[in-house]
Order: C-alpha cells, then structure tokens, then sequence
C-alpha cells in the first residue's frame, strides 16, 4: 500500500486512491472508455470518457505549472455550475495545488473578505463584477498573480500555457502530493475557512458512496444499457455537494452538471431541471425534496392541460402509488390496482427523462412525496440533513444564495493552509468516527458572535448538534468561570460503550461518570469553542446523570432547558465542577 493512502478504490483498480487525483486516472486504466463526465451542448449533451477527463486534465495542470501554480498555492474558484469546474479541480488536485470555492451569488465585500483572507496565487471567474473584484485585489494581495474569466476565454486561456510541457511535469506533481496535503477551503457562515486534506474528503466520498449510492445504483445493476448516469443540480461550492460529486466519479457514474440560474425559486426552474433530466436521461436522480418533487408536480401539470378526465385519472393512480408505496406488504388487490396503472407511473417516469430507478433525496423527504416515488417505481434514499441547504429544502430559496459573512476587518490572511478539521463535524461524516478537534484559535474568528448571548446560542447548537449530546446548558452569569452541563443520547451512549469496548455490565450512571467519556464530551465542546473569541469560551464541562423531558421538569413546554430547576437539582454536581475554579480568571 502506497504511503498515506486510503481504504478509497476505484472499482478494479485493485490499489487505494492516494489522492482525489486518483479517481480520475485509476478510472481512466479501469475502464478507459466508461463515460463519467457529460458536457452540455446544442440539445444534447457530449458524454467526456475516463481517458478522456484525464487527458483534458492533464492539459489544465500543465497549464497551471506553466502560470506559476505551485504545491499548496490557494486557488480560488467563484463559479457557478459548470463541468470546467470539475475539471479545474482536479486538474489543481493533479497538482497539489489548493481549490477555493466561493458561491459566485456571493456579496462583493464577502468575495473580497474571502481573497484576502485565503491569500490566492490566481482566480476563476464569470462575470464581469467578480473579474473586476479580483483584479482590484491584485493591488492588496501580493501572491495573486493571475485571473481567468471562463465566461470568455474558457478553459483554453489556461491550458495553452502547457503547449509544449511533457507529461512527465504532471507526473512529478501528482506522485509528490499525498493525502495529508489540503485540497480544499471551504468558507461558510461564521467560518474562517474549512480546510479538508485529499484524506478526509476521500474517506467521506467512500462513505457517501457505500452508504447512499451503492444501495441505489445496485437497483439497475442488473438492466443492460449505458451505466449509472446522475445529473447534479446543486451548488458546487457546497463542500456536502463536492463529497458527493466525487463519490460519483468513484463509482464511475455518468454525471451531468447542471448550471443554477440565480434569482429563481429552485435555482433554474422546474421546466428547465425537467428539460435537463429528459436530455440527459438519468438512471439516479439526485436533488433537495422540493426538485424531487417536480417529478409529481410536472406530471400533475401535464395532466391538467390534458383535461380534467386524465387530471382525475391522474390523481387517482398517485393515491394507488402512495398507498402501495406506504406498506411493505401490499395485499393483492392493492397489487393488482397498481398494475393497471403501471402505463400512469411510465409516463410519471418518462418526465424524470423515463430511465430513472432511484432517486436520493439531500436532505429528509416528506412521507407523501417517500411513498409517491416508491409506488411510481422509483425507489429512494435520503441523506440527513445537511447544515446550508436546510432553508434550501424548507422554502425553495434561491440555490447558490449568498450566506450572512461578516468577517472581522482586523483578521489576518493565513500564511498557510490550516490542515485539520476546523469547521467543525463534516455532514456527510460516519458520527462512529471520533475526530480529534483542532486547537482554539488566539483570536475571535472573522464574523463570529460578539456578545455573550450570541455566543451562547452558537455554542449550544454546536455542541447538541453533535449524536453523542441531549441538551447543552451553559452556566455563565453568576458562576466563577463559563461552562457547560451536558446531558447524553441514551441510543448514541449504547454505541458509544460498543465502539469503545466498556463491558455491558456497565449501569449507565457508571458509563456517565467514565473520564473517556468526559473526554470525548470535552472534545466536543472544545471544538465548539474554536468558533467563539477566547474570552467566550466555556472553560469546563460536566456530563449529568440524567435525560432531560417534560415529564421530569426539566424541559419546559417548548423544548428547552429549565435552566432553575437544572441548577437547583444539580448543585451537588455543579459544586465539583467549580471546585477546581474558586475564581475567574
């Protein structure tokens, strides 16, 4: 096994990825031939194989070499969604390059908040706003050397630069980079940039694949035709979305990048992601709920301009659809009524481009729209909910809308890559897998909370965002130093025993009271802490025997924590937490 690699294969490579890189070129040895990019064109879309996306990135890294593009550079892409930026990016990957994605609906101030703070070596942009922001930074940022306009010169301004460079360049810069290396940073609300290595984002493009794509593209493994085929029509610069596009190019599915029109509900248009999926004819369809539930709403539509006879016949079979798709047993007659509606769920199906035998949903679908799918013959999976999308899903807001960045003007621009996971839980993570939190910054993150209250309310949705944590209670005013009590998931505390070995004869009070658990609870709520000034911080944590509810008091009406009965129940156990702090610092 090469040094740094991963447990990440692509399908009859027979050897572990090492670097993102590796996905396209294993792919390439593979199955040279297999189609694993779609480029849209006039009416129809040009299917690109795995030989070649490696020639056609193999070209773009040689054209970075040439412009100066060196291992660790930072570069940033403020583009919408487009297949160059699947190939941009692993041409920077290929290199060791540094990818930087920021939502191209961004505000001006956060796009020029962002360069200065990543400190780039070049830019991809569209547009003339973000050209001329990009250009003005030149002045400000020394390391910024370069800028590209895709809306104009394309792809080609920066891969002739490598003309006349041997492979043998490219070759060099790929061996050199290993998994450790970053590849990615990502900024989010509140968030001073995310770095993710080749590692981590492989390890959880595997993950995504063997625990939401695999059990789907296993529908159709078996129907003869052209391979699993997907078109993506979510925002790139998401770091959820990027996991998923690479868990795509892993199990080699035919993927379409979908461009998002700014301004409209669903980010294009539910006729214009309709118009996509009967061109590009996916087998997997991959979307929030509200486009997943285009294909009930496009089909109810064309039944309305038929007549209110087939609007009634149509209704019908999705009463009969939701019904079959709500049992696992279905009883004969409920079969047989399915049946006769079969030529009903082909045409429902012949609106999602007539080839689509799963759908995986970002994000929990609603029960009504779940059985729909399942009765029309389209099976599904979803993901939980994933943290930036969430409005997204509820209200069908502008996809690619540009997310509240206030950084602070004092903030200075890194020198270097952070490595580590310092955004916190990733979403799409296993929450088996423990993550070692990275150290507290010195200073307060740009545009985190600057008052008490506001830090508090981040600092809980932090820590119960976490499996392991019930509810979070932060003692501030009035007690020697800030800390936390914290009560634990009685389910996830099981797994918790499990994972480490704690024998089952453990009463869970003992389990509570375990200095390894305190320790996985103080890793939590210190990572917690990394998004708040240090003079915020909570300084100490004490995990509570108990489980908060309605029934016990400890819960008010509306879900949250009666923080009087907590204290006064509890003092005994409060007391030996501030033991050890008689006095503030």
């Amino acid at each position: 096994m090469r040094a740094g690699s991963t447990d990440v294969t692509v399908d009859g490579s027979g050897r572990p990825a090492t670097v993102l890189a590796d996905l396209v070129y294993d792919s390439a040895e593979v199955s040279p031939e297999g189609r694993l990019l779609g480029r849209p064109g006039d009416g129809q879309w040009q299917p690109i194989t795995a030989t070649e996306l490696r020639s056609e990135v193999s070209s773009l890294a040689k054209g970075f070499i040439a412009a100066g593009i060196g291992v660790g550079d930072r570069v940033g892409l403020i583009l919408g969604n487009r297949h160059e930026w699947v190939l941009v990016s692993f041409a920077l990957w290929t290199l060791g390059a540094v990818a930087v994605p920021l939502d191209p609906a961004s505000a001006t101030t956060r796009v020029r908040d962002v360069l200065r703070h990543c400190r780039p070596a070049a830019v991809l942009v569209e547009g003339d706003e973000h050209a001329r922001i990009a250009t003005e930074c030149r002045d400000t940022i020394p390391d910024l050397g370069r800028v590209w306009r895709l809306d104009q010169d394309g792809l080609t301004a920066i891969s002739r630069l490598g003309t006349y460079m041997e492979s043998s360049a490219v070759y060099q810069r790929k061996t050199q980079t290993h998994s450790e290396h970053p590849a990615t940073i990502t900024y989010k609300e509140h968030d001073p940039g995310q770095v993710r290595t080749h590692g981590e984002l492989l390890a959880e493009a595997g993950h995504v694949a063997s625990e939401y794509l695999d059990p789907l593209l296993a529908l159709d493994a078996d129907t003869p035709g052209r391979g699993p085929a997907a078109v993506v029509h979510l925002p790139l610069w998401h770091p959820s979305i990027q996991v998923l596009l690479l868990a795509c190019v892993l199990r080699q599915v035919y993927t379409g990048v979908v461009a998002l029109e700014p301004g409209h509900p669903d980010g294009g248009g539910a006729r214009t992601l309709q118009h996509h999926w009967q061109q590009f004819r996916p087998t997997l369809l991959l979307g929030l709920p509200a486009e997943l539930q285009e294909i009930y709403r496009g089909a109810r539509e064309r039944a309305q301009r038929s007549g209110a006879e087939t609007l009634h016949t149509f209704e019908a079979a999705a009463e009969i659809a939701g019904r079959f798709g709500a049992t696992d047993r279905p009883g004969r007659w409920l079969r047989m009524r399915r049946a006769m509606n079969e030529w009903m769920y082909a045409k429902i199906r012949e609106g999602a481009g007539g080839e689509v035998a799963a759908a995986l949903s970002i994000g929990p679908l609603p029960d009504w729209l779940d059985n729909f799918l399942a009765g029309v013959g389209i099976s599904t999976g979803q993901t939980p909910q994933i943290p930036g999308l969430e409005v997204l899903t509820a209200a069908q807001e502008t996809v690619g809308g540009a997310a509240a960045f206030t950084p602070d003007p004092d903030a200075q621009p890194a020198e270097t890559p952070r490595s580590g996971n310092e955004g916190g839980t990733w979403e799409w993570a296993d929450p088996s897998v423990q993550e070692t939190p990275a150290p507290r910054p010195d200073t307060a993150p740009p545009g985190g909370p600057t008052s008490t209250q506001e830090a508090n309310r981040l600092l809980v949705s932090l820590i119960q965002a976490h499996p392991l944590i019930g509810h979070a209670v932060i003692l501030d005013e009035g007690w020697p130093v800030r800390a936390v009590l914290v009560t634990v998931s009685v389910d996830e505390l099981e797994v918790w025993r499990l994972d480490q070995g704690k024998p089952l004869a453990t009463s869970w009070r003992a389990l509570v009271g375990d200095p390894d658990l305190r320790s996985q609870v103080w890793s939590i709520v210190n990572q917690a802490n990394g998004r708040v000034a240090p003079e915020l911080a909570l300084r100490d944590v004490t995990v509570l025997p108990v489980t908060f509810t309605v029934d016990n008091g400890y819960l008010d009406t509306s879900g949250h924590p009666d923080v009087a009965a907590v204290t006064r129940d509890f003092v005994a156990e409060i007391s030996a937490m501030y033991r050890w702090h008689p006095l503030s610092d």
